[in-house]
């Protein structure tokens, strides 16, 4: 025993001695360099070399001394580097249009090994490449790594077993599983450890991995999501190696990236066995169809922490008859779905030590309740969730005792209360410890209470979606500690008293309705780093204020009306985002953008910016979003935005660009996903048979020049879920390769071409689901469909051939109109029961569609006809062919249609009566041109959403319905409506020719046309209450009767034709006050009178075409004048005088021939001196005539 002090005596006498030398030589080491090792420093440089850096993250990496580079941390004694943090940005939770930091990318080399020293290495959230590296099994010393979020795949190096100091390790949320492991002995290995996560490591092929990773009785804190069979399983199986364990958590991520190996549990019997359980964690672990888990909670006495969010939970109990959780603090039940039990009927109201209850969406879809008043015994409660509950009122006057509370989250329920009540409502002795406050849509309304200044902590106020109003009380700017304020979707407005607020980060106030200039109070907040005020009337210049917010980086002012130039001081901020869209601005782009070096997202679209696109955005390296759409920006495409390698949107569509986008432009460009420059003067000519350094997810090109030729680059696009070629002046054949390169897509456009050629055969090996390809040259038959399509469109080309069987279950808009097509309609039309516009018009496809069977007479007392075919319909146009058979029976399943037109075919039998019962939305209606007879439906009135009805051009007889007026949507004056927008133009008969409207215009005509078919009676007087009335067409009909006075009252009325029918009387002066009438026909008719006169009728074209055919009338601008004193006759005489007339003419001139004649008789002198004359006469004419004649002959003969 001496021998062993004396040894010990000699190596502590040895290490007194030594250590100052090995002391001061680490610390001359360190010094020497600055206070980093040189050898670790090299290594740092090696690591750093292996790494691709787009975000810049260790741009602090230079100079001699590595301490304060970024992420390192040195021992301040040794100089030795202990940390090494170096976490990415990929697992930020961010809204979805802020871009997430690029982070790390590359491989980690050995060079880490130099760091002999390092406890903590955190490379999470990274974007590596290849396997985990073995050798970071030699980094004894490490006590925490964190490898996480960083993309590796392969499988898990045992060696990690060899760090035998390690207490914290995660290798969680790797990409999809692509991490595995068959074997995790090495984990027993690993006796220090205290956390562990795999979650996302694919361990399907481990059967004892819960032996070997509880076998440490000091794990405190273990995370295994993986593929599981049944937990309940595998845990009973180790659960003597469980006794002591203090911590459980089986915390799965997977169910939120829709995988289906997630972890569940029918059998929670095994959990009282862990005695010493103070912290249970199974988030997201399935445990739907355990039904007694509370008794298996309250069998844990010890438990003071139980998170069971996301469980699939639906059964409680309301009441446990003894609790054994009395130290329970902590207790979630977020995301469950407990329908069958109310709020206020649960066991947990009675947990009196309970300080932080989470229970958002603890029921969505149940029936809304108040809050329990059992919530005023929770007098410890710190933190309370009740978002998303289906929570309506206030809260219950017992909450006086509830004096700590921090965190209230009410959001998403239906308070619907006045702000100031509410707040009133809380315990007044936690107003000073509230620090966070979340009460977005909650249905509030009312202003802001004044007394807000006495929540001197509160660091959070989200109160947006709500209906708030008036201005912000000046007690806002009193809260000291607040950093987020969160006003947006309201209706404020004002001043904003922030100024003294210096605490404060973040402030929206976007969606409201502040107005004028941007208040100058908001410039004052100094620490201010995201600003959000879009969604106001804002007006004026944009403020030179901001360059004094130096650390802003997310500015928002887009829409609002903010004009002119844009402050070049804007250059002063450390601005990443910047949305200046919407707006009013205009002239240049300011060089002071081109200085914010850390710009990541520039939006300048929808502006009035013109001038040559700014030269200096290729300096801005940092930038990943870029869209100067709608502008006017003209000239060439600046070359340096091909210098962007961080970009990944580019839009500059909708604007006046010229010259041609080459190959100089995309060259760095390898992160591009979206490029749109639709709508400029440009020439895209890359020129490359080789793939393009990017991979393209939308590729929009409309009106610039990519053809003649199909650019071959495209072909290496196989990424593109977007593509846009329409009018890009291709005049090629579709190649082949087209159909393989694109075959994932899901919109492939490239409509207003001149392709030509045949369609392949079939596309049902591709699953693209929209096609559009109208007005081209194509060629040949429509192909077969792929059974993924939703929308095709083929219009306007030159197909033949009849139509194939369509299999194409998901078809939602078919589109052939304008091709050759000939032969019937496939029955398999019938099996798209969600076809919603269907248009063949333009063709030449015969038959009945009674054939097509999609109509049973059992269809007739089915009310449920969801499943049928026309069931989802919105739009049919079948117009323009050789169709026959009555009208057709399968549209009783059309309950939504809305636009129907069947005219120019061979239809014939009368009008359904059905209409208005199974058709109750349709607003346009055109079957003229067809060979219906019969009446028209008397209850047809009843379509009161018809704004369009043309039955011209058949045999209908009878007479027009009354009561007129239920055609309540031509009652008013049309409204541009989006119920339907379709970018075809559609014929429209009116003002006596045919107009092509597109659907924009022919939305808005309220149309009446009956002509040309053999309607009696009278004109119903009720016509004059269709005020919305644009065209009125009665012609070729036998109407009789009067046109009545309040004719007038149409004063939209722009074509009114009543020609060919019997009408009579006079025509009403109130016709004088359409003003808005540019074509007029009454003509052939019994109409007598005089003409009305006004400035608009006499503005009418051919206006005495508008009368021909009346007798009766006069007047301008008829010949016929209309006198009243008898002192002066017109030429043209009344029809019912000219009679008279002709009988007096005739009589006269027999009497007077007979009066001569018979005066010659008697006096022979007289007759002799008669002819005398007549005589003389006669030699006179003939003498002239003879002199003229030969006078005549000279000159010709002269002439010759």
């Amino acid at each position: 025993m001496d021998v062993f002090r004396c040894i010990h005596v000699l190596i502590a006498l040895a290490l007194l001695l030594f250590t100052p030398i090995i002391s001061n030589e680490a610390s001359a080491n360190a010094n020497s360099t600055g206070g980093c090792i040189p050898s670790e420093r090299s290594a740092l440089i090696s690591f750093k070399s292996g790494l691709l850096d787009p975000g810049n993250l260790l741009s602090s990496w230079e100079g001699d001394d590595c301490c304060p580079w970024n992420g390192v941390w040195c021992n301040n004694e040794t100089g030795h580097i202990v940390e090494l943090n170096l976490p990415g940005g990929s697992c930020n939770i961010l809204p979805p249009w802020v871009p997430l930091e690029p982070g790390l990318g590359g491989s980690i080399g050995p060079s880490l090994l130099g760091l002999k020293q390092l406890e903590h290495l955190d490379l999470s959230c990274n974007n590596f490449s290849g396997t985990l590296p073995e050798f970071l099994g030699s980094l004894h010393n490490l006590r925490s790594l964190d490898l996480s979020w960083s993309t590796f795949v392969g499988t898990v190096p045992p060696q990690l077993g060899n760090l035998s100091n390690l207490r914290y390790f995660s290798l969680g949320s790797n990409d999809n599983s692509s991490l595995y492991s068959t074997d995790v002995s090495w984990l027993s290995r690993l006796s220090s450890l205290e956390h562990l996560d795999m979650s996302l490591v694919n361990l399907s092929a481990v059967v004892d991995w819960v032996s070997v990773a509880f076998r440490s009785a000091t794990l405190v804190l273990t995370y295994l999501p993986h593929k599981v069979k049944e937990l309940s399983d595998e845990i009973p199986r180790s659960s003597s190696a469980l006794t002591a364990l203090r911590r459980f958590n089986l915390f799965s991520m997977t169910r939120h990236f829709g995988n289906t190996f997630f972890m569940s549990s029918t059998d929670l019997s095994w959990l009282p066995r862990l005695t010493f359980l103070r912290h249970v964690d199974m988030t997201d672990v399935d445990l739907s169809s355990v039904r007694d888990w509370v008794h298996m909670v309250n069998m844990l006495p010890a438990l003071q922490v139980l998170r069971l969010s996301e469980c699939g939970l639906n059964h409680t109990v309301s009441k446990l008859s003894h609790s054994n959780l009395t130290n329970l603090e902590v207790l979630d039940l977020s995301f469950n779905q407990f329908s069958y039990t109310p709020l206020r009927h649960n066991w947990f109201w009675d947990l009196t030590s309970l300080e932080e209850l989470y229970l958002s969406e603890y029921a969505w879809f149940a029936p809304a309740e108040p809050i329990p008043d059992r919530l005023g015994n929770m007098s410890a409660l710190r933190v309370l969730d009740l978002s998303y509950s289906s929570i309506v009122g206030l809260f219950p006057k017992t909450l006086e005792n509830m004096c700590n509370l921090q965190v209230l989250l009410m959001d998403g329920n239906n308070i619907d209360a006045d702000l100031r009540e509410f707040m009133e409502r809380l315990p007044m002795c936690s107003l000073n410890s509230l620090e966070e406050l979340n009460l977005e849509y909650t249905n509030m309304s009312g202003t802001f209470p004044t007394f807000i200044h006495k929540m001197s902590n509160l660091s959070v106020l989200l109160l947006f979606g709500n209906k708030l109003v008036g201005e912000l009380p000046a007690g806002v700017g009193a809260l000291g500690n607040l950093k987020i304020l969160a006003l947006s979707n309201n209706n404020f407005r004002g001043l904003v008293p922030l100024e003294t607020v210096s605490s404060l980060d973040t402030l929206y106030l976007n969606n409201n309705k502040f107005n004028g200039f941007v208040p100058l109070e908001v410039g004052a907040v100094s620490n201010l780093k995201k600003l959000f005020l879009a969604y106001n009337t804002f007006s004026g210049p944009a403020p030179s204020w901001i360059g004094t917010l130096g650390n802003l980086t997310i500015l928002d002012l887009s829409y609002n009306n903010l004009s002119g130039p844009v402050p070049l001081e804007i250059g002063a901020v450390n601005l990443k985002i910047l949305y200046l869209n919407n707006n009013k601005f205009s002239g240049f782009v300011p060089l002071g953008i081109g200085a914010v070096s850390h710009l990541k997202v520039l939006y300048l679209s929808y502006n009035n910016f013109s001038g040559p696109a700014p030269s200096w955005v290729g300096a801005l390296g940092n930038l990943q979003i870029l869209d100067l759409s709608h502008n006017s920006f003209s000239g060439p495409v600046p070359p340096g935005i091909g210098s962007l390698s961080n970009l990944t949107t580019l839009d500059l569509s909708y604007n006046r660009f010229q010259g041609v986008i080459s190959k100089d432009h995309v060259e760095h460009l390898s992160r591009l996903k979206y490029l749109d420059l639709s709508d400029n003067f440009l020439k895209i000519d890359i020129h490359t048979n080789s793939s393009p350094p990017f991979k393209l997810r939308n590729a929009a090109f409309r009106s610039c020049q990519l053809g003649p030729r199909f650019p071959l680059w495209l072909r290496w696009q196989t990424d593109i879920d977007v593509l846009v070629l329409e009018n890009t002046k291709l005049d090629d054949v579709i190649p082949d390769w087209f159909w393989v390169t694109f075959s994932r897509a899901s919109f492939l456009q490239a409509s207003g071409n001149k392709l030509h050629g045949s369609l392949p055969p079939s596309l049902e090996h591709i699953s693209v689901g929209r096609i559009y390809l109208g007005s081209n040259l194509l060629t040949g038959p429509v192909p077969q469909l792929p059974i993924s399509m939703t929308r095709l469109n083929l219009s306007s080309n030159f197909l033949s051939g009849p139509l194939p069987s369509l299999k194409a279950p998901l078809l939602e808009e078919l589109l052939l109109a304008n091709n050759n097509i000939t032969g019937s309609i496939p029955p398999s039309m019938c099996q798209l029961t969600g076809l919603k516009r269907l248009d063949l018009s333009g063709n030449k496809i015969t038959g009945d569609l009674e054939q097509m069977q999609c109509w049973k007479q059992s269809d007739m007392t089915n009310t449920n006809s969801a499943d049928k075919f026309g069931s989802s319909m919105l739009s049919l146009a079948l117009n323009h062919n050789e169709l026959s058979g009555i009208f057709p029976q399968f549209l009783q399943n059309a309950s939504q249609l809305l636009f129907l037109d069947l005219s120019h075919n061979r239809f014939f039998g009368s009008l359904p009566k059905w209409l208005p019962e199974r058709m109750p939305n349709l607003q346009i209606l055109r079957l003229r041109s067809n060979i219906f007879h019969g009446h028209i439906p008397k209850n047809i009135i009843y379509l009161g959403k018809l704004h369009f009805l043309d039955i011209a051009h058949n045999n209908i007889s009878g007479s027009i319905p009354d009561s007129l007026a239920n055609f309540k949507a031509m009652t008013v004056i049309a409204q541009n409506s989006e119920d339907y927008i379709f970018e075809e133009s559609i014929p429209v008969i009116t003002k006596d020719q045919q107009r092509d409207y597109t659907f924009e215009i022919y939305n808005q005509v309220v149309n009446l046309d009956f002509s040309c078919n053999k309607l009696t009676g009278h004109i119903p007087e009720e016509i004059h209450l269709l005020i919305g009335l644009t065209n009125l067409n009665l012609s070729s009909n036998q109407f009789s009767g009067t046109i009545h006075d309040q004719i007038g009252d149409l004063k939209q009325l722009e074509s009114l034709d009543l020609s060919y029918n019997e009408l009579s009387g006079e025509i009403p002066p109130s016709l004088s006050a359409l003003t808005s009438l540019s074509h007029l026909n009454l003509s052939y008719n019994n109409l007598s009178g005089t003409i009305p006169s006004g400035s608009q009728l006499q503005a009418l074209d051919d206006q005495i075409y508008i009368y021909v055919g009346n007798p009766g009338l006069c007047g301008p601008p008829l010949l016929k004048n209309c006198s009243t004193n008898g002192t002066q006759q017109s030429f043209y005489e009344d029809r019912s005088h000219m009679r008279s007339l002709y009988l007096g003419m005739s009589i006269g001139f027999v009497i007077g021939l007979w009066t001569v004649f018979c005066t010659m008789m008697m006096k022979r002198t007289w007759m002799m001196a008669y002819f005398r004359i007549i005589d003389n006469l006669y030699d006179k004419a003939y003498v002239q005539v003879a002199i003229s004649w030969s006078r005549l002959m000279r000159k010709n003969q002269d002439a010759a």
